[in-house]
């Protein structure tokens, strides 16, 4: 089985490499003869704007009409791009004033176009023109992404695994505390992490009881000090958390009934 698994293992993980090989291998072939001008991507938050450029050098002085088209030789779309040439914003259509050098920045503005797209410059007579860049999401988005797939994963960790070895909670046990003269307190343990008995009132707060786990707290102003019962033995038995006030026998305290002595007093409070 052992082995079963290993072989699995390894042939999955064979598949992702090669299958991922067999992607760059078709996009360096696909962009032979096309050079890299780098990623361009919208204004996102505390991003901005990134144009990928390159520079048309024309093989003469040229003053007319230059069009900026794809490896077909279709005019790339106003709608989709955005186009600065000399620093000066126009459509993928545009004039070239008496020059023999183009300066060109580009960048996509829609989802359609995200990925590679092939960039040649019709008219003029330049000379090599073939470009390609990579229009993507702003950076800031993937760092959103990334910080809420791993606030996920830590709270899935958290909850599913890391919470209850922390904080391990009760089983099902249901104890009464008997206190001589006071009606007594009904405890239900069930899937709490800490019973907390006290002489003062106290309230937990949601999001401490949502990142720990819930803490039951009973009110009782005759009692000497605050009593704290925490789960041990898997959430089965009860542990009675040492103070100086006290003294508890048996502890940790199971099926049968416990007694907690006042130590100053000698008064007898009863679990069972």
């Amino acid at each position: 089985m052992k082995n079963f698994k290993l072989k699995l293992a390894l042939i999955t993980f064979g598949g992702i490499i090669a299958t991922w090989l067999i992607f760059k291998l078709f996009f360096y072939v696909t962009s032979l003869g096309y050079v890299s001008i780098g990623d361009s991507y919208c204004k996102f938050g505390p991003f901005g704007a990134k144009y990928a450029s390159f520079t048309v050098h024309l093989k003469s002085e040229y003053t007319g009409q230059l069009t900026l088209v794809d490896k077909k030789e279709i005019p790339l779309s106003n709608s989709d791009y955005t186009v600065y040439v000399n620093g000066k914003k126009v459509s993928t259509t545009f004039k070239a004033p008496g020059t023999k050098k183009v300066n060109i920045k580009i960048r996509g503005n829609s989802s359609k176009v995200v990925g590679r797209t092939f960039v040649r410059v019709k008219g003029g007579g330049p000379y090599i023109t073939h470009y390609y860049f990579r229009h993507h999401s702003n950076p800031f988005v993937y760092y959103l992404i990334f910080i809420f797939t791993a606030v996920v994963f830590i709270a899935v960790l958290w909850f599913l695994f890391l919470q209850n070895q922390i904080y391990p909670t009760f089983r099902a046990i249901n104890k009464m505390v008997v206190i001589p003269n006071q009606a007594p307190i009904n405890i239900k343990f069930k899937r709490c992490r800490m019973v907390v008995i006290d002489n003062i009132k106290h309230e937990q707060s949601w999001w401490n009881r949502l990142i720990t786990g819930r803490i039951v707290y009973k009110y009782n102003p005759t009692i000497k000090s605050t009593i704290v019962l925490t789960p041990t033995g898997n959430g089965k038995q009860i542990l009675f958390k040492n103070n100086p006030d006290y003294s508890c026998s048996p502890n940790p305290i199971g099926i049968q009934p416990s007694t907690i002595t006042v130590i100053s007093t000698g008064e007898i409070l009863k679990i069972q």
